[in-house]
């Protein structure tokens, strides 16, 4: 429910459409009413390029638009978008769908979280994908700037595309979160290979992102093809929206994270590279050269 002490605090989709939920016959009826697109879900742990990809992806308007819908969001803003958790599902599959696939991107808790107000089964039909990234350190560091700085995107309103990003505060602070967000990156990778497992069907699609960064439209090719979509033959050239950010003191913070957590972060990236990598690349081997 909106919260009246607080109306800037970001509600869960749940939270805000509180008591209500989506049935099986209503999800059916909305589906047909948009035209049955293809439904399709990457889950993401988050600075993975999943906005890289969502931008390339849209620019064939083949393939949906690979939003992240159901993230936290202040009270008026889910009211501005709709009245009713039917009403915003509605409008959604309706207006964000391209090429005859509708396409959300989420986090497994977002994603878990969104499925508890459905019927069980809605979600049978889905395609699910993910995205991960094989360097968990430098994904973390970029967590670290991001929350500290307020910005997570090239695009970031008051930020300057191309400027450097400053990393304010104390830097052996700054260790000790990348030491963190490791083990939290770690927590959504493990639920991501779980619902990847539970689905029916091919194998799932599995994308990194140093693979989506050295060969984008191999990358997108491939999701396109996992979706059930033919690609256009000849794409005309991408065009650059979204750009890495500068930030000019990460090479130091990763030291002062090697210096400060080495032997934790040997045994995490060892047992991740053993397990959840080896797995990933098993179910969907990387291109070749990757």
């Amino acid at each position: 429910m909106p919260d009246a002490a607080d109306p800037d605090r970001p509600l869960s989709f749940w939270e805000y459409y509180a008591g209500q939920r989506i049935t099986a016959g209503e999800y059916a009826a909305l589906l047909a009413a948009s035209g049955s697109p293809r439904v399709c879900a990457t889950l993401i742990p988050g600075r993975c390029g999943s906005t890289l990809l969502a931008s390339l992806v849209s620019q064939l308007g083949c393939c949906g638009r690979g939003n992240e819908l159901f993230n936290e969001r202040a009270a008026n803003r889910w009211g501005n978008r709709a009245a009713t958790a039917h009403g915003f599902l509605e409008e959604v599959l309706t207006r964000q769908q391209l090429g005859g696939v509708f396409w959300l991107q989420a986090a497994p808790h977002r994603f878990d979280h969104l499925l508890s107000g459905f019927d069980t089964g809605i979600a049978a039909s889905w395609r699910l994908s993910a995205i991960l990234r094989r360097d968990i350190v430098a994904q973390a560091i970029s967590y670290v700037y991001a929350v500290r700085s307020g910005i997570w995107h090239s695009f970031s309103p008051g930020h300057a595309p191309g400027a450097a990003i400053a990393l304010a505060g104390d830097v052996e602070a700054a260790a000790d979160e990348v030491l963190d967000w490791v083990e939290r990156i770690i927590v959504m990778e493990t639920r991501i290979r779980d619902l990847l497992q539970q689905q029916q069907g091919p194998a799932p699609l599995v994308l990194f992102y140093e693979d989506i960064v050295r060969d984008p439209e191999g990358a997108v090719r491939r999701f396109c093809h996992d979706a059930g979509v033919a690609p256009p033959v000849r794409p005309d050239p991408f065009k650059e929206t979204v750009s890495r950010l500068v930030k000019p003191d990460a090479a130091e913070l990763r030291a002062r994270v090697d210096v400060r957590h080495r032997d934790a972060l040997c045994r995490l990236t060892q047992t991740r590279r053993a397990g959840l990598l080896a797995w990933a690349e098993t179910v969907s081997p990387p291109p070749a050269g990757g």
